[in-house]
């Protein structure tokens, strides 16, 4: 690109002198045809990262140009108008903050981007952080807070269970600090429809219930079935391979209702006959076994090695099912309190410091 310079310099090595000169030399140009325009600060932009850095360029600018103003030459006079003027139009000198410089582009577009031009920046983030987590535990006596009260409680309990403080305020508020993170933000807009309604989380909740009943369901209907066919033969799980700790005893866990692993054992059994007895089991045993095998009880292993082993799609939706359902009412605090923060910085005209990119907080989305 033609004009662009890129000054590569690591921390304390002189970026902030370059720079000045560089300002000073588009204020003050020299060479044929250059002309001299006594506003030409009020065309140039200059941004830094800090109001410290902000600050020291301003100074380096001024005085740069007050000591070539001392000199009786032509660039200097031309230095001594240019700093009258800076100094009577003081506002118009733009050099300021990557932050201060977005908000005036968001204030000068307030109408086009449908914000108000007088928002505030507040820029004590954890104080209004914490007025959410307030707000939260106020509103608890409402009843159409009845699901946050439930949630809050098994939060409490779970904080209890594991050794921590019953009083959960403290939790909260270092929870909300992740509103903060750069990861946070990025996640949100995934699920921008939804995060923040706790109608999504209950619906959720409601699903994952209804995935993991239909799953237990289809296990015990299964493990039913497997136990008929066993029983139908004269034959106890116990008759198989194994005795006591024979893998079809699973059969009877699925039946009462458990989902129980499937070890490697278990998963042998398919289509290999010669695991189900031993050469010390008795021949009508061995013949009422493979009577059992033939009628229906090897497609009964092999659907619950479908339905339970470490392949099956269905375990793993259970599974992930059961970790979420019992963490669901995080989520549903978590967007609560995002609730509580939205609105209250939309009542109050603000906008937090780190949410500048974030402009869409203030139109109630």
């Amino acid at each position: 690109m033609d004009g662009l310079k890129i000054i590569k310099a690591s921390a304390g090595s002189g970026k902030t002198h370059t720079l000045t000169q560089e300002y000073i030399a588009r204020l003050l140009p020299e060479g044929e045809g250059s002309g001299f325009d006594k506003e030409a600060y009020r065309h140039i932009l200059a941004v830094t990262f800090t109001n410290k850095a902000t600050d020291e360029m301003k100074e380096r600018v001024v005085t740069t140009l007050s000591k070539m103003a001392e000199e009786d030459t032509p660039k200097g006079r031309r230095a001594k108008e240019m700093l009258t003027a800076i100094l009577h139009d003081y506002s118009g000198f733009s050099i300021s903050t990557i932050d201060r410089f977005f908000q005036g582009v968001m204030r000068a577009f307030a109408r086009e981007i449908g914000e108000m031009a007088s928002y505030r920046v507040e820029l004590d983030s954890q104080a209004v952080l914490e007025h959410a987590v307030d707000l939260m535990m106020a509103s608890l006596e409402d009843p159409a807070n009845k699901e946050l009260f439930d949630w809050l409680m098994e939060y409490s309990m779970s904080q209890i269970e594991s050794g921590e403080k019953w009083d959960i305020t403290s939790g909260l508020k270092d929870m909300v600090r992740l509103f903060l993170g750069e990861d946070f933000k990025l996640g949100k807009r995934g699920v921008e429809d939804r995060f923040g309604k706790r109608d999504a989380i209950i619906a959720l909740r409601g699903e994952m219930n209804e995935l993991m009943a239909k799953y237990k369901k289809d296990v015990c209907e299964l493990g039913k079935k497997a136990i008929e066919i066993i029983s139908g033969h004269g034959l106890s799980p116990t008759d198989f391979k194994d005795a006591s700790k024979s893998p079809f005893i699973r059969f009877e866990k699925m039946a009462g209702g458990e989902i129980p692993d499937l070890k490697p054992s278990f998963l042998n059994l398919q289509d290999s006959l010669d695991n189900w007895s031993t050469k010390k089991t008795p021949a009508a045993t061995k013949a009422a076994i493979e009577d059992a095998y033939n009628d229906g009880l090897n497609e009964a292993v092999k659907e619950a090695v479908a339905l339970l082993g470490p392949d099956s799609a269905q375990f793993k939706a259970y599974n992930t099912a059961l970790v979420l359902r019992d963490r669901l009412y995080i989520i549903g605090i978590f967007s609560d309190l995002y609730a509580r923060m939205h609105d209250y910085l939309k009542e109050n005209n603000l906008i937090l410091l780190s949410d500048e990119d974030d402009v869409v907080r203030l139109k109630g989305n």
